[in-house]
């Protein structure tokens, strides 16, 4: 079997560390009170990648990524929507459009 180009996001993998659960929380605080859209989702995920709670395998491989993920600032809104264009999610939840 191929090595996957990406890594699906997948809470229940990310959120294990009792410590990104509380980082997850903190972020979505920001978001309470309002309807679970599509839009928002892709909102909640930019902020999950821009905190560096959920890093897909390619950041790796973009070396100002990397370097990014291993400071201590967190990544600009241009590059989490790259990382997010770039890890591409294959799959569908009820309700709700595929990726």
């Amino acid at each position: 079997m191929a090595k996957p180009k990406s890594k699906p996001l997948s809470f229940t993998t990310t959120l294990r560390n009792p410590q990104r659960i509380a980082q997850f929380l903190e972020i979505l605080k920001k978001y309470e009170g309002q309807i679970l859209t599509n839009e928002l989702i892709q909102e909640i995920c930019r902020d999950v990648v821009k905190n560096k709670i959920y890093q897909p395998l390619y950041i790796k491989s973009i070396p100002e990524l990397n370097k990014v993920l291993n400071s201590e600032e967190n990544f600009t809104d241009e590059q989490a929507k790259e990382i997010i264009k770039n890890s591409p999610q294959n799959h569908k939840e009820a309700g709700f459009t595929s990726g």
